[in-house]
């Protein structure tokens, strides 16, 4: 039966790809080596996904044994030569998130069986996953959809967003059986169980810093609020309590238990108010968190905007904090190009990292400049065109992607004449004959 829409808390956007053939290409490699850096040991690292035989990726789902495998829907990557790479070692990343959620977290899907999960583009690369529900031999079961763009951007990393939205279908699944679970608490549990907790400090860090009027809040009642109060919960049962009391917090909840007296009970809270002291909690988080280098990089975008080149090498002489190397290598480049020095553009992308794309705040434009690059003198058109390619699969609804294709309309397509011929016949309906303009008509 058709799954149907299932209502998600996921919030939009949440702070490489495999190759194109060119994998040393710091624009290009990323998504399937992302996960590499992530993994390690101890209560926050990934788990490597284990090698398995055929017969181990068969999972007994709870209704008849029948055997449930991760579904894989290519859609615009059928053609895309990063996609079979990645795909590969997909089943082998499910197998390895539904483990690691089970022993960190305790929450297992025992009553209602595994979710299916389906990855599949979404044609919006703001989002990372989402749930709906199907009817299978008269039971109703989670299905879990992670987006394939921003994995293969690179900008989140696969076994990550998998936890998260395992976690999340669990807790959907406790909600509908004894009422709502807080949303916050989902967002706590899912931190819990993907261990991105850092990650989550160094984004309300930097948006801290860098977005005006930005205040951190943190109320239970508040589902605006949910991510930092989650978070801040976290960080309170971590201080305060024993090393077990996250995992023993996230099954009584998910057991039936109020989340409020939960975390009231376990870290000990006078009247029951923990919010206050959950507050401080991530308020000491992110004092451990020096502010400096962001503020260096708001300076930095100040200084290149008002006097240029010049003016950005003089302030960054003692060189660049590794926070935000990879913004300051952007933003060298971008000076270098709007002075008209392509080769010193291309030298300050060099010092791009591979997984740069997690800690921009425009990849996209990124990779434009990039392609502005190679499509100049001294470029590589190949390398323009695949980068191209990449920008309007991985980016679909990017500001970004769409200038860089009203500048270049021909960009990608030379090699693609039935592309071709498609895109301007859906401009011509779109905009009409006087509306393209008689240079994109010619280029056409």
């Amino acid at each position: 039966m058709p799954s149907e829409p299932m209502p998600s808390d996921t919030l939009p956007g949440e702070v490489g790809a495999p190759g194109l053939g060119l994998a040393h290409d710091p624009w290009i490699a990323g998504a399937g080596d992302s996960a590499k850096g992530d993994r390690g040991v101890g209560p926050g690292a990934v788990p490597s996904p284990v090698a398995t035989s055929p017969a181990d990726m068969l999972w007994g789902d709870g209704l008849g044994d029948v055997p449930v495998l991760p579904d894989v829907e290519a859609g615009a990557y059928a053609q895309d030569p990063r996609w079979p790479a990645f795909v590969r070692a997909w089943n082998e990343r499910v197998t390895a998130a539904f483990e690691r959620l089970g022993v960190v977290t305790g929450l297992t899907f025992a009553k209602t069986g595994r979710p299916r999960v389906v990855l599949r583009p979404f044609l919006d690369e703001t989002r990372t996953h989402e749930l709906r529900a199907e009817i299978r031999a008269g039971l109703r079961r989670a299905v879990v959809h992670v987006n394939a763009e921003p994995l293969m951007a690179g900008t989140h990393d696969a076994d990550r967003v998998l936890l998260r939205a395992l976690a999340e279908a669990a807790f959907d699944d406790a909600s509908r059986r004894q009422g709502a679970v807080p949303r916050w608490f989902v967002r706590m549990a899912a931190s819990a169980a993907s261990g991105d907790v850092a990650e989550r400090l160094l984004a309300l860090r930097r948006q801290a810093e860098t977005e005006e009027g930005s205040v951190l809040h943190v109320d239970p009642a508040d589902v605006h609020a949910a991510e930092a109060t989650g978070l801040a919960a976290l960080l309170l049962l971590a201080s305060r309590g024993q090393p077990q009391d996250v995992r023993r917090a996230v099954l009584f909840v998910a057991d039936g238990d109020d989340a409020d007296r939960v975390v009231a009970r376990l870290t000990r809270a006078v009247n029951g108010g923990w919010a206050s002291s959950a507050r401080l909690a991530l308020g000491a988080g992110l004092a451990d968190i020096d502010p400096a280098p962001w503020r260096l990089l708001a300076t930095a975008q100040l200084t290149a905007t008002e006097t240029g080149r010049a003016g950005l090498e003089a302030l960054l002489s003692d060189g660049a904090p590794a926070e935000v190397a990879d913004e300051i290598a952007v933003l060298r480049a971008r000076t270098a190009l709007a002075e008209g020095d392509a080769e010193g553009a291309r030298q300050a992308l060099a010092a791009v990292a591979p997984d740069a794309a997690r800690r921009l705040a425009e990849p996209a434009a990124a990779v434009v400049l990039r392609i502005e690059l190679e499509s100049r003198a001294g470029g590589d058109a190949r390398v323009a065109r695949r980068l191209a390619a990449q920008l309007d699969l991985d980016y679909p609804r990017s500001e970004a992607r769409r200038n860089v294709r009203s500048q270049h309309p021909m960009l990608g397509m030379e090699e693609d004449p039935q592309r071709w011929l498609g895109t301007m016949h859906d401009r011509v309906a779109a905009e009409g004959v006087a509306e393209l303009g008689l240079r994109t008509i010619e280029q056409y």
